[in-house]
């Protein structure tokens, strides 16, 4: 790629004469086949890194454009290329999912060396809404689902977990728009068996899904909530500020962390006191926020310990999938991968207290260790969510859909 990506200016009058055009859909949206079968072993290796000076301008890091070089095996360059049209693909996503309305599937951005974005439509969306959504930007595609969506109940989940024994079953999600699932093991340290094809199969089976859409992850470490803005705290990591109603500020963090937490100040001695204020842990939250004596800025701490970056917007969960973001977390420090499900069931030990997780978290490929939980997962300031656990090949976070039921909300700088 060699110029940068045009900017995308909305054209409302356009945009309003669609919509009456197309008039409202009642179909309901479904899904479509495709994916080849593959179990993928995690790796912590990168290959070496070019050196890299962002171009003027650049809301990326260079630590994020780095390692988003490496994954996707694209010049420094190009890597600065495609995440800033990440960027502006925003608002070209929020203008499709206001098009689309009830014929919506969902939307992805694919990456590589020609990125583009996604929008899967329910079958036999009016041809009018095609040309309306392909007429926003060159590198929009408008593809047609054609099956029923994949549903997990709990005599499944549990039957999969079942079928992998003498390993650990951790959690599974809809990836690629729900053509494919993604499914996480686990290898308990005192095993020595190995996956076999059959093993596979039969965790399809459970699950219901075609093998041939199943994507198997295995790592060596088992998942868990990765304990208990990007400050350490005590046991965990401080994420986005937030206020209440009433205007009182505080730090996010998770909830599953202590409720007797402190805080401290990279490159500054000691520690501070923070005043919990309460916490959610249901089946699609895991949060809690905290006040300080000091003051609370809209801002986090990413790749630099030095500097840290402003929160100035926030995306939501359902123009999420295949977004690049990252993280920093108190033990793992700055990573960033790619998000490969915004419908993951987590199903680790404790992953959702006194009830099923639901398929409403977002998972991420990149690792987690303990003490990153609470941490923020954000994109060139979007905030995204509040990071819950993982392992060594993926992470998850709550989505910050969730904030509400916290009682706050994201401040903004």
């Amino acid at each position: 790629m060699g110029a940068g990506p045009t900017t995308h200016r909305r054209n409302w009058l356009s945009l309003t004469a669609a919509l009456i055009l197309i008039g409202a859909a009642t179909t309901v949206p479904s899904q479509v086949t495709a994916a080849p079968s593959q179990v993928k072993f995690a790796s912590t290796e990168r290959p070496p890194n070019e050196t890299f000076e962002a171009g003027a301008g650049s809301t990326w890091p260079d630590e994020a454009i780095s390692q988003y070089a490496a994954e996707y095996g694209v010049s420094l360059a190009d890597a600065r290329v495609n995440l800033e049209l990440q960027d502006t693909i925003g608002p070209i996503e929020a203008d499709a999912h206001l098009l689309a309305a009830t014929w919506l599937v969902g939307t992805q951005l694919h990456h590589g060396s020609d990125p583009w974005l996604e929008v899967n439509l329910a079958k036999d969306a009016p041809r009018k809404l095609v040309e309306a959504i392909e007429a926003l930007d060159p590198r929009v595609m408008v593809t047609e689902s054609s099956n029923e969506p994949y549903r997990f109940t709990n005599a499944q989940l549990q039957a999969a977990a079942s079928s992998v024994t003498p390993f650990i079953f951790e959690g599974v999600g809809k990836s690629d728009l729900g053509r494919s699932v993604i499914a996480d093991i686990s290898i308990p340290g005192s095993t020595s068996s190995e996956v076999t094809p059959e093993m596979i199969d039969g965790l399809a089976m459970s699950l219901g899904v075609p093998t041939g859409n199943l994507l198997v992850e295995i790592s060596p470490v088992g998942a868990g909530d990765t304990n208990s803005g990007g400050l350490p705290l005590s046991t965990c990591t401080s994420g986005f500020a937030v206020r209440n109603s009433a205007g009182t500020r505080g730090l996010l963090t998770a909830g599953h962390c202590g409720n007797s937490q402190s805080y401290s100040i990279y490159g500054f001695p000691g520690s501070y006191a923070m005043t919990y204020q309460s916490e959610v842990r249901s089946a699609s939250a895991d949060l809690q926020w905290h006040t300080i004596s000091g003051t609370v800025y809209a801002r986090y701490y990413g790749p630099s310990t030095s500097s840290t970056v402003t929160v100035t917007s926030s995306t939501s969960q359902s123009q999420q999938l295949g977004d690049y973001v990252c993280s920093r977390g108190k033990t793992s420090g700055y990573r960033c991968g790619t998000i490969n499900s915004i419908s993951y069931t987590p199903t680790w030990t404790d992953a959702c207290p006194g009830t099923t997780c639901s398929a409403t978290w977002v998972r991420v490929g990149a690792s987690t260790q303990g003490g990153d939980s609470g941490g923020p997962w954000a994109a060139s300031g979007s905030a995204y969510g509040i990071h819950k656990g993982g392992s060594t090949s993926f992470s998850v976070f709550t989505s910050g859909n969730y904030f509400g039921s916290l009682g706050v909300a994201i401040v903004y700088g």
